[in-house]
């Protein structure tokens, strides 16, 4: 089965698997599903949630919605200082939106807050079937496998903090 895996960024910038919870489809997919039903954008159950995204830029959704939403976006990852106000967002999602992961995600924030002093933040990996964007790949055989890290590794130079001012509008770009 699918999962939902949740990663810590160390203060040195590599990234580490933290925790898996299980059934990704009770996570990102859950949430885009939900949004697209009752703001109303999608017609009928597809794939395509471009419309549903692009709620994020728009003035319709509640705040712990946009939070929760700006969570799932590809390269995404939530500074240390802010996991409690995300925790929150997913615990107000959850009641509105019953059947997701978020209360469980919403714990292994809180956990990571108390817990993890070396924490600069998290990110997520939505679902295990597809490829891992937080891992680093060698590019040529000389190179060995290691942690992925932000400081170093490019991801294409597109990994974002999702309170971070500079990124506002961002994913309507």
């Amino acid at each position: 089965m699918s999962y939902t895996e949740i990663y810590l960024v160390k203060k040195n910038g590599d990234v580490e698997h933290y925790k898996d919870i299980k059934n990704s489809w009770r996570g990102a997919m859950f949430i885009w599903t939900e949004l697209g039903k009752f703001y109303n954008t999608q017609e009928s159950f597809s794939f395509d949630f471009k419309e549903t995204w692009k709620l994020y830029d728009n003035e319709k959704l509640e705040d712990f919605e946009k939070i929760t939403l700006g969570t799932t976006f590809d390269n995404v990852i939530v500074g240390r200082e802010k996991l409690i106000g995300v925790a929150l967002a997913f615990d107000k999602f959850y009641e509105k939106y019953q059947g997701s992961s978020l209360k469980e995600q919403a714990t292994i924030l809180r956990d990571i807050y108390k817990k993890e002093e070396d924490c600069l933040g998290v990110c997520w990996n939505h679902t295990s079937v597809n490829g891992d964007m937080w891992q680093y790949y060698p590019a040529c055989e000389h190179e060995e496998e290691r942690l992925f890290n932000i400081n170093k590794d490019e991801n294409n130079g597109k990994h974002w903090f999702l309170f971070d001012e500079k990124n506002e509008g961002k994913l309507s770009q």
